[in-house]
């Protein structure tokens, strides 16, 4: 039995569902909220009043690093060229080489 291609009865297959019951329309509003939301995020950093972000003020990054590997702030087990050890901030522990 063979239906005619001109028959009403043909019907051009729907889209299949998702398994979440989604059909996909929400898929294209998704990825153009993800690019939206990427561009908005890089024009507030592009057009932001911070030019110098390669520097790591009054060293927080290498006190962090100590108190996670060594349980104190304290910077005497390191050695960093150029290093004003006064400019260090004070800690009543601290020994100032």
């Amino acid at each position: 039995m063979s239906v005619d291609a001109r028959s009403p009865a043909r019907r051009t297959p729907s889209p299949p569902a998702k398994a979440d019951g989604s059909t996909g329309s929400t898929t294209g509003l998704r990825r153009r909220s993800n690019i939206a939301l990427f561009l908005l995020s890089f024009a507030v950093f592009f057009l932001s009043p911070v030019k110098d972000t390669r520097s790591d003020p009054k060293y927080s990054i290498l006190v962090s690093e100590s108190i996670l590997k060594y349980g104190t702030p304290a910077l005497n087990a390191v050695s960093i060229p150029a290093l004003a050890q006064l400019s260090l901030p004070s800690h009543p522990d601290m020994n100032v080489m």
